[in-house]
């Protein structure tokens, strides 16, 4: 963990939280850790653990996001490594020779070098810094706020509620099989193939996938006509 957290010293994330994400990652590696699999759990956190580490540099490395696109990623890792193979040990603004070298060398677009290059020198500012020295107000105070006020917050989980309310319902209505083959094509996290049902319910993979069909039919029609006629009746009341 220490030696996979050194690696990442030189962008500013204090070390122990890099340990504390990387702690993370070990959980998520012990919670999908498949022995069957052939690989060693070694190995396997390991890959966790950087994984967890680089995401968490990625998003803390400043308070404005340093990362804006996917294929900067590889850029930020491996531009400080680049420039000391380069012997660039100035920590200011390449030169459009320095950033062509770099670019060549980790196959990306010059610009893209030099955005990155700021972004990793600049400091970031506080956010209760003053507006102007000498006057009143932060830069805080022109953040806008944007959580959802309490009352969204309540009807979005009151509707929420009310939908999960309905889907049981309406899971309710259908038979047995139809249910179960429902659930385990539809709302299984590890969804069940076609295949495998049949030799379950001792029917061919058409059949199963007849069945499935005619299951979401019957249950989206219930919810739309339970739907309208609660609709109707708070319209009536």
């Amino acid at each position: 963990m220490v030696k996979i957290a050194t690696d990442f010293k030189g962008f500013g994330v204090p070390f122990e939280e890099l340990i504390a994400a990387g702690n993370l990652g070990l959980v998520k590696a012990a919670s999908r850790f498949d022995p069957d699999k052939g690989v060693r759990m070694s190995a396997y956190a390991k890959f966790w653990i950087r994984a967890a580490m680089m995401e968490y540099v990625s998003r803390s490395k400043s308070m404005v996001r340093l990362i804006t696109k996917s294929s900067h990623k590889k850029l930020v890792f491996n531009l400080s490594k680049v420039k000391r193979q380069l012997k660039i040990i100035d920590d200011g603004e390449l030169s459009l020779e320095q950033a062509a070298d770099i670019a060549d060398k980790l196959e990306v677009p010059a610009e893209d070098v030099i955005t990155i290059n700021r972004r990793m020198a600049a400091e970031d500012l506080s956010l209760n810094e003053p507006l102007r020295e000498g006057e009143d107000g932060e830069h805080l105070d022109n953040i806008e706020d944007d959580c959802p006020n309490p009352e969204d917050s309540y009807l979005a989980a009151d509707e929420l509620s009310y939908r999960r309310e309905l889907l049981q319902k309406g899971l309710n209505k259908l038979a047995d099989r139809e249910r179960q083959i429902f659930v385990a094509r539809r709302m299984s996290e590890n969804q069940e193939t076609l295949k495998s049902l049949s030799e379950t319910f001792g029917v061919s993979p058409e059949r199963i996938r007849q069945i499935e069909n005619a299951a979401y039919a019957k249950l989206k029609g219930f919810v739309r006509n339970e739907a309208l006629d609660d609709r109707l009746s708070s319209h009536a009341g």
